[in-house]
């Protein structure tokens, strides 16, 4: 019990006389109960919702949101994190990632670059990196961090990831569709005026052919005419390239169009260490492409793979119809997903490195010895398969081979029959009389 003592003295005729009044005051010390029950549950009703609303921004959100430790490892994620890197929740996420350097980012030193500007500045906004996917395909990220100190040193990152790969794809489409024009306008004005000259020579050679007699001065005038026209030839080239040559596409069976080709123009192209190998689909949709182009595409391909196997090895020349999904598309550039008629060339020879690869359909680049080689010919296949809408892809690694695969889209008019007149009456590219390909016929080598 707790009491209140309270003492006083009173003045009184016989003397004074101390009074002592003692006061329980039990009930004025307990603790009161809380007197605002209401609106103590009202405060913790909105803490709550406020708390689901949080939760829900970060679920919903379209970004990806994760907090990790300077070791490498996701602490919390949501989502859109999860579904960016190609995981099926968070907790896959979280529970497959043991160090984020090596198993998220294609480079791992530009996480280290990363976490160094982080730690300095305590915040880095839109960082640019690729990062790899569950199944090993690439994307950018835009990354925005900010770092937690404790005792002055960092001990989480909280993070913002935005996938800008699309973005990143557009502007470097943009880059080589600004370089391939420059080059284009350079190509035409060279073209031209260097054909003007090549008129003038080949003109002057064949007039000295008819006035001068057989002979040694006979025979110099027709070497000079033989190299204009090879010169002129290289002029049609840059033509193809610039996509400003006129062309006249037809319906075209590939299949047909290969097998004759590789009876006939393949075997003067290739020497008898390199074996060619077809592998054509049976059902093959057609395209339509310009006939007289088709040989040059076969043709130029054919040459690079020779000139990558020195010393011999396989090419594989294939046709497919295929249907290439997002991922295929992401990972290949400006390569929209969709139904194509692929065409194939494969080597197991030198290869090319990364620089390489950047600049193969680069007009005047070429790999070769001065002397062995213009550099026009992948310039003219890429004018080509771009000239009659289609792209072309390389996948080459050093010592590994290479392979350049097109993709023509296939002509709405996939109906045609062997006893189609029109089927009939067509002519190959080569002069060579048309053959009826046979669809059950096997692959052949």
């Amino acid at each position: 019990m707790d009491v209140e003592f309270t003492s006083r003295k009173l003045m009184l005729r016989g003397g004074e006389l101390d009074l002592v009044v003692v006061r329980d005051i039990s009930e004025e010390v307990r603790p009161k109960p809380l007197e605002d029950t209401a609106g103590m549950q009202a405060i913790e009703i909105q803490l709550r919702e406020t708390q689901q609303r949080y939760r829900e921004v970060v679920e919903n959100a379209v970004f990806g949101i994760f907090q990790s430790t300077p070791d490498g490892r996701y602490l919390n994620a949501n989502p859109a994190m999860a579904e960016m890197l190609g995981y099926a929740s968070p907790q896959e996420l979280i529970a497959s990632i043991h160090d984020i350097s090596e198993q998220v980012y294609v480079d791992p030193a530009c996480r280290e670059r990363f976490k160094k500007q982080v730690e300095q500045q305590g915040m880095v906004k839109n960082f640019e990196c690729q990062a790899y996917r569950k199944d090993g395909s690439r994307i950018w990220l835009s990354a925005t961090l900010r770092a937690v100190f404790k005792g002055g040193v960092v001990v989480e990152y909280h993070g913002m990831n935005e996938d800008i790969t699309q973005r990143k794809l557009l502007e470097e489409q943009l880059q080589a569709t600004q370089k391939m024009e420059a080059l284009g306008h350079l190509s035409v004005g060279v073209a031209h005026e260097f054909n003007n000259v090549l008129n003038v020579i080949t003109g002057y050679s064949e007039l000295l052919q008819t006035n001068l007699p057989s002979g040694k001065e006979h025979r110099y005038a027709a070497e000079i005419s033989k190299a204009g026209l090879r010169a002129a030839a290289l002029t049609r080239q840059l033509l193809v390239f610039s996509r400003q040559q006129v062309i006249q596409p037809v319906l075209l069976d590939l299949n047909e169009a290969i097998r004759e080709w590789h009876a006939t123009m393949l075997p003067l192209l290739l020497n008898h260490k390199i074996h060619a190998h077809l592998k054509l689909s049976s059902d093959l949709a057609w395209v339509k492409i310009d006939l007289g182009q088709i040989g040059q595409i076969l043709m130029n391909l054919a040459i690079n793979a020779r000139d990558a196997m020195p010393h011999g090895g396989q090419l594989t020349i294939e046709t497919a119809n295929v249907e290439l999904d997002e991922s295929y598309a992401r990972s290949n550039k400006y390569l929209p997903p969709g139904s194509y008629v692929m065409l194939s060339f494969s080597d197991n020879g030198c290869g090319m490195d990364a620089d390489t690869r950047a600049r193969v359909f680069d007009p005047f680049f070429t790999t070769k010895v001065p002397g062995k080689g213009t550099g026009l010919g992948m310039s003219t296949v890429f004018g080509i398969v771009k000239q009659n809408s289609g792209y072309i892809v390389v996948e080459s690694e050093l010592n590994s081979g290479a392979s350049f695969k097109i993709y023509f889209p296939p002509t709405q008019d996939h109906t045609l029959t062997d006893a189609s007149p029109s089927r009939k009456k067509r002519v190959l590219p080569f002069g060579l009389t048309p053959c009826v390909a046979n669809p059950s016929r096997p692959e052949i080598s």
